[in-house]
């Protein structure tokens, strides 16, 4: 594609991982082109980029001035992320994340507020900024079926980790509180945003089973919401049977249920999503189903090229819906 936005990666952590697997050769090397990276590690940062044949900055500022940046994919932990934002949106380039978005949700409203109101675009993976395939077909079976009000939902997620501690925020419990929660959980606590009321109260249990770090391995939440809505999460770097992330939910509304990828998964592909829905309609049982592939890692890289080009591609997510989930994190410290 000739019209590519020319970012910068900020962070190589993760960010390392970002690049290989989305922005060189992955679903993002059509709408992105990598043209530079800065790391806190000046000597990281210099290696890979000579790997990759694109700049080296010396900091973040550094990257801010350039103007051959169009955008900036900041892959950095949480804490302090919302300032780094404003920073970014200061400078008028767009922004593309990682969850959670900040570890303050109060921060992170100002961030997106600041950014909504000087229309400069930031998406994050999760929540994504326009709902993906899988949420559209929810959302729409509710109004089409006439689902009602929500009442209860279970949701879930896990994967096999066997970790160290390496000095990162994930040791920290204050940063990372019943840390799967945090670090997966959060997946389906931002889908569950796009459903339910704010939340009114949380109770959380964890445990350390496997991990070698001091934060836990194994979490759920028990949540009531402000319209009674009860709900429960659960996350797990503890589980190995060979269906990582599959972000199971199950919602029940007043006269009916939606299912997403409940029950064992039929094949090792994690970007087809199962769907159905089972309602009662007229006094009539309705039922339907539907199989949707999406990334299955939530980043909309060719939205992100359109929104940052002055594309209408539709209502961004409002970032009180972002700031939902973080105020649940903030809950577990």
């Amino acid at each position: 594609m000739a019209d590519r936005l020319r970012v910068a990666v900020v962070g190589l952590n993760f960010g390392r991982w970002l690049v290989e697997n989305e922005l060189l050769t992955g679903p993002g090397s059509q709408a992105c082109e990598l043209v530079g990276v800065c790391d806190l590690d000046v000597a990281k940062a210099r290696a890979l980029a000579g790997s990759w044949s694109v700049a080296a900055y010396a900091d973040y500022d550094e990257v801010l001035a350039d103007p051959g940046v169009d955008a900036v994919v900041l892959m950095v932990g949480p804490v302090g992320k919302g300032a780094l934002v404003s920073r970014v949106v200061a400078a008028g380039k767009p922004v593309m994340t990682t969850k959670p978005f900040e570890t303050s949700s109060a921060l992170a409203l100002s961030a997106l507020r600041e950014a909504a109101a000087a229309e400069v675009p930031v998406f994050l993976n999760s929540p994504t900024a326009v709902p993906e395939p899988d949420m559209r077909t929810l959302l729409d079976w509710i109004g089409r079926h006439d689902l009602g009000r929500p009442v209860a939902y279970r949701a879930s997620t896990w994967c096999a980790y066997r970790e160290r501690p390496d000095g990162s925020w994930y040791d920290d419990p204050a940063l990372c509180p019943a840390a799967p929660i945090t670090r997966l959980g959060v997946y389906l606590l931002n889908d569950l945003a796009r459903f339910v009321a704010p939340v009114r109260d949380v109770a959380v249990q964890q445990s350390r089973l496997f991990t070698g770090r001091p934060t836990s391995d194994n979490a759920q939440l028990a949540l009531v919401h402000d319209d009674g809505t009860l709900g429960t999460v659960f996350a797990s770097f503890c589980v190995g049977d060979g269906q990582p992330y599959l972000r199971s939910m199950e919602l029940n509304f007043e006269r009916g249920t939606l299912y997403r990828n409940v029950g064992m998964a039929p094949g090792d592909d994690r970007r087809l999503v199962r769907l159905g829905v089972s309602a009662v309609v007229d006094g009539v049982r309705v039922v339907d189903a539907a199989e949707v592939e999406q990334s299955d890692t939530g980043y909309q890289w060719e939205l992100f090229r359109r929104a940052c080009r002055g594309e209408d591609v539709g209502p961004l997510i409002a970032p009180e819906q972002v700031a939902s989930a973080i105020g649940v994190l903030e809950r577990l410290t």
